[in-house]
């Protein structure tokens, strides 16, 4: 899937965290939000290149609970605040056993268990770097179709939004590779 080995010595194992990904999401019937994960991956690659075995696997896990989730969310600004913070506790939980009932090692689950739950609002460097690389895939993939969707909320409020994520991204490169993506969302954000 993503060819993405490093610091763990069974390739197997590493497989097993992109096979139980790509099932969960299958099963669900959410193909995008698979390619979505994959993404956020890609740009964590390119933020770090040297990027740790733990840091590949939350790239790719967390977002899991959206394919457990066993209760569904209200649409607010509250409940998108509400919604992220329960996704992000719960996707480190959801993979952290995962990792555990596959024998992956402590400090591995453990480290995974960290960046998944401080990833958006942790001052960690693989909170960060997590964090920047979900920014930029937002940017990349899902601002044009907010923007566009402008008719079901505010145009104030995307852009809002869209302020308020872009001020998130830690770095100036993620800011440098986000920024084309931004001013496009916000052009057709301002054609409405």
């Amino acid at each position: 899937m993503l060819g993405m080995v490093a610091n763990i010595d069974d390739d197997n194992k590493l497989k097993l965290v992109e096979n139980f990904v790509l099932r969960s999401f299958k099963k669900i019937n959410n193909e995008k939000r698979i390619k979505y994960l994959q993404r956020t991956a890609h740009w964590t690659s390119v933020l770090s290149p040297k990027t740790t075995s733990a840091l590949k696997i939350a790239a790719l896990g967390y977002d899991i609970e959206r394919a457990f989730r066993r209760r569904q969310m209200q649409f607010s600004p509250l409940a998108g605040e509400k919604d992220a913070e329960y996704r992000q506790k719960e996707s480190a939980r959801i993979m952290k056993e995962f990792l555990e009932k596959n024998n992956f090692p402590k400090h591995v689950s453990d480290k995974v268990y960290n960046i998944i739950s401080g990833h958006l609002t942790g001052n960690e460097r693989e909170h960060k770097i997590l964090r920047d690389a979900d920014r930029i895939n937002y940017f990349e993939n899902i601002a044009i179709r907010r923007s566009r969707a402008s008719g079901l909320i505010s145009p104030d409020s995307i852009k809002s939004e869209f302020e308020r994520k872009f001020s998130d991204i830690s770095t100036k490169k993620a800011k440098e590779i986000a920024e084309p993506f931004y001013r496009k969302a916000l052009q057709e954000l301002n054609k409405k």
